[in-house]
């Protein structure tokens, strides 16, 4: 009996070392990730460490970069991996400034992110490389618009990507609505749409499709707004629920964000799903208000 015991104490006791090392190996695999991640040469430490194999290390910096922003987008709220990433392309843009293909996506990447600033700065690098291209003033112009609320800024952009050679007419329509303070979500759709055309990276189009939803969601709230305005006029009274406003003779459009349409406590018709994330960001913003206190 004593012998069945000590052996059974010896299996528990193997079996929770065994547990306890695969814990200390998941620690250091992911200890070393974010060390790995942390540690990032200057550009121009990496053209010296190349020794003239320039393109062919860039290319593995960038395929570096998209499998990391792959595993990590989404799932990492640290903005310490967007400043690697970030590092990460202006390396690649000292090694080989003239692919293009870094500029547009990285930076549409750190975008997604909402790492911004950093998002600039490897759209205006690609300015510097690519002086004519249209399509790097206009996504900064982009970038003020859609996430600082900066027309002015972002029309001042637009405009200068307008007169580049070659681009795209219906940039001078933006550059002139923004200067009008129109509505300018048409135009963001617009943006986003052909940006999705132009690439077939999963990471990259799924961080696309979320953009476009919301811009979608937006444009059918100002939409119902139009709506319920009518409502009044007719009914003399607000509405008390979304759907009282099919008895306009039209049916509510599907939610673009997969929820339904609620009266939200700030007394917007919006998407269910919309309502809550505004509301977590609220408690967000309210958490880190009074850690600061």
């Amino acid at each position: 009996m004593r012998k069945l015991l000590l052996l059974l104490l010896a299996l528990v006791a193997a079996g929770l070392a065994h547990l306890a090392q695969r814990s200390v190996d998941e620690r250091r695999q992911r200890a070393d990730v974010d060390t790995a991640l942390l540690y990032l040469p200057s550009p121009s430490s990496f053209q010296l460490a190349t020794l003239g194999f320039h393109e062919p290390v860039a290319d593995l910096l960038w395929v570096r970069a998209v499998l990391t922003f792959g595993e990590r987008h989404g799932r990492d709220p640290d903005p310490a991996w967007g400043e690697w990433l970030a590092g990460m392309l202006e390396a690649i843009a000292a090694l080989d400034p003239t692919w293009r293909t870094p500029y547009q996506y990285g930076g549409t990447m750190l975008r997604s992110m909402d790492a911004i600033d950093a998002s600039d700065r490897i759209f205006e690098l690609g300015m510097a490389s690519f002086p004519d291209d249209a399509f790097f003033p206009f996504a900064v112009g982009m970038n003020h618009y859609l996430h600082r609320n900066d027309p002015q800024a972002a029309a001042e952009w637009i405009t200068i990507a307008a007169a580049k050679p070659g681009a795209p007419q219906w940039y001078k329509v933006a550059a002139a609505g923004l200067l009008a303070r129109q509505d300018m979500i048409p135009v963001a759709i617009r943006f986003l749409e052909e940006q999705r055309e132009a690439t077939s990276d999963p990471a990259i189009l799924q961080m696309i499709d979320g953009r476009l939803q919301r811009l979608h969601h937006d444009r059918w709230v100002q939409a119902l707004e139009a709506a319920r305005e009518q409502y009044r006029q007719r009914f003399g009274v607000d509405i008390a629920q979304p759907a009282d406003l099919e008895e306009l003779g039209h049916p509510l459009p599907p939610d673009p964000m997969g929820g339904r349409w609620v009266l939200a406590a700030d007394g917007v018709v919006r998407s269910n799903i919309r309502e809550a994330e505004e509301a977590e960001s609220a408690r967000k913003t309210e958490r880190s208000l009074l850690m600061r206190r």
